[in-house]
């Protein structure tokens, strides 16, 4: 493969192709332990060639160098073009080599070159892709440019490439403006887009007013509500405090009114004896009574009894005289036991009275007592109702 100076284009080929023409006695796992980067495709005569090269898997040794063969080379050792030691860089773990320009190979356009990384036990472990080197004295490296095409490098003199690259940039420009005509169309659609978004933006905006003092407005009337609930929970605290003392006091009465049933029973049993007692009484001032009267009835049989017999036997006076003083004395003891009689009852008058005034006084004390029985239960009422309220709050 040849570069020719005087055409418009010379085609290097593909660098795969170039690369496979390596030597077929070489494995190609082996030759990725010594990489070359920035290899450039041209190099100038009068250019100091030199080169970057990363070790994978590969330790660095004084023994290690690498070669500048022709592409075609048959022996890696007698085919070295030249050899050049490898300077190994600790820091970046990368080797550099320096090709002086003065030890290049100057036929040029015959003839495509390549390097190749020998181990120190003499196998190649690396090798670039083909390069050319032109006589700068000929020609300039300003007057060619290079691009690819479908993985082929193609060199042209920059004269010869300058209406494909005039044909390039209109038709760069015609797609710019056709770009350029979608982007304003497009530019009209975001700025309609653009107007509905601020015409949607302004009627969001005053819903968010509206919202936001309707909000301000539940807001007023949630801390309104507030100080309702915390007066309500005020007036409940004061209302259960309030049952708390009731209900103390309502246990106080109920101790009272248990006090008060057990003086009310012994009472009613007090009063139940005196009623006996006051039965008894009552039945014995009747018997006195009945007593009495028979002795009245007695006493007046005797009377006309004596009055008859006075009448009858006034003639008989000394012989009666020992009976009318017996009859007499009867009378005495008679009118003795009649008087003690009215006294006693007179004394019973006088219990029966103090039992009546006492059985009265236990009436109205049960009375009383009843009453407190009453205003127990009111307030069991009201404790309930407190409870309720209670509950209704919760």
């Amino acid at each position: 493969m040849s570069l020719g100076l005087n055409s418009d284009i010379t085609c290097l080929g593909s660098r795969e192709n170039e690369y496979s023409m390596l030597c077929d006695d070489s494995p190609r796992q082996e030759f990725s332990k010594a990489i070359f980067e920035n290899l450039k495709e041209l190099y100038a005569s009068d250019i100091n060639l030199e080169v970057t090269i990363v070790l994978n898997d590969l330790q660095p040794n004084p023994q290690q160098w690498v070669g500048l063969f022709k592409v075609g080379w048959k022996d890696l050792h007698a085919d070295a073009l030249v050899r050049k030691q490898v300077d190994y860089d600790e820091q970046q773990n990368i080797c550099r080599v320096n090709f002086e320009a003065a030890c290049l190979p100057h036929d040029f356009g015959q003839y495509m070159y390549q390097l190749c990384y020998v181990s120190e036990n003499g196998a190649m472990v690396g090798a670039s892709t083909p390069f050319d080197i032109i006589d700068s004295t000929m020609v300039s490296m300003d007057d060619f440019v290079e691009h690819e095409e479908d993985d082929l490098l193609i060199i042209k003199q920059r004269h010869a490439a300058v209406p494909e690259e005039l044909a390039q940039v209109r038709q760069e420009h015609s797609r710019i403006l056709q770009k350029n005509q979608l982007l304003e169309k497009e530019q009209d659609v975001f700025v309609h887009e653009n107007q509905k978004l601020n015409r949607q933006l302004g009627r969001a905006t005053a819903e968010v007013e509206t919202l936001s003092g309707t909000l301000r407005e539940r807001e007023h009337q949630v801390t309104h509500q507030q100080r309702s609930i915390d007066d309500l929970r005020g007036q409940t605290a004061a209302l259960l405090t309030e049952r708390d003392e009731w209900e103390g006091r309502y246990r106080e009465l109920e101790q009272d009114n248990a006090a008060l049933t057990g003086r009310i029973a012994q009472l009613e049993r007090t009063q139940k004896g005196r009623a006996e007692d006051v039965a008894r009484l009552q039945e014995a001032v009747s018997a006195k009574e009945t007593s009495e009267e028979i002795i009245r009835r007695e006493l007046e049989s005797l009377k006309k009894s004596l009055f008859s017999t006075m009448e009858e036997k006034e003639t008989n006076t000394a012989q009666h005289l020992s009976h009318i003083n017996s009859l007499a004395e009867r009378i005495s003891t008679l009118e003795r036991e009649l008087a003690l009689a009215t006294e006693e009852i007179h004394i019973r008058d006088t219990q029966i009275e103090a039992f009546r005034m006492a059985n009265e006084k236990i009436a109205t004390d049960v009375e009383v007592d009843s009453s407190f029985g009453q205003a127990g239960t009111l307030l069991l009422d009201g404790r309930g109702a407190g409870g309720q309220v209670e509950a209704d709050y919760r």
